[in-house]
């Protein structure tokens, strides 16, 4: 039986398969795909988001399918953790990683925030709260040099206001999970 332990040998192997077949997703866009797809109302079967990353059925050897299952399994357990989820610390901040994983992140949401958003009886309160989130949580997903521009025209100080974005991002990544269970109970109730 496997355990599904990830730790930096899971790591090497998911970036030695994205490596192998050309992917232009990395580690970080695949944590950010698979924390959306955690949150989902309904989430999708191993075959549908590795297909997403690239691979084909049977393409993957065991080692490396249970290497993405960990990851999976790792984001999961941390979303529903009693301290919730927070992608990197700031000690670790990297822009490039955030970035990626904001990307990632935008493209896991993208296959159910219309679902949510267009459902019948979902409140005002609630399409804003599901839009002002998924904009903080993909806020990295812009390129720097907008960042940039947005920080001289408001004159703000680009660090400050970075790790001030990161922050929020931290903050609405904790209670995604939740907002996204409360958004769909609009497509359970009759």
């Amino acid at each position: 039986m496997y355990t599904f332990t990830y730790s930096d040998v899971e790591q090497r192997l998911i970036v030695k398969a994205l490596d192998a077949i050309h992917s232009p997703y990395t580690l970080d866009f695949v944590e950010g795909y698979l924390f959306a797809d955690v949150c989902g109302p309904e989430g999708q079967e191993p075959e549908q988001w590795l297909a997403r990353f690239g691979f084909s059925a049977g393409q993957l050897d065991e080692q490396s399918v249970f290497a993405f299952m960990a990851l999976h399994h790792h984001v999961s357990e941390t979303v529903y953790s009693e301290h919730g989820y927070a992608p990197f610390t700031l000690s670790a901040f990297d822009l490039k990683k955030i970035h990626q994983w904001s990307l990632g992140f935008l493209d896991g949401v993208g296959v159910y925030a219309d679902m949510l958003s267009n459902a019948i009886g979902q409140t005002q309160e609630m399409l804003e709260a599901l839009q002002v989130s998924i904009e903080q949580l993909g806020f990295f997903a812009l390129p720097q040099s907008q960042i940039e521009q947005f920080c001289m025209a408001h004159d703000l100080e680009f660090n400050s206001f970075v790790i001030e974005q990161f922050a929020l991002l931290q903050e609405f990544s904790r209670e995604f999970a939740n907002l996204i269970e409360a958004a769909a109970q609009s497509l359970f109730d009759d």
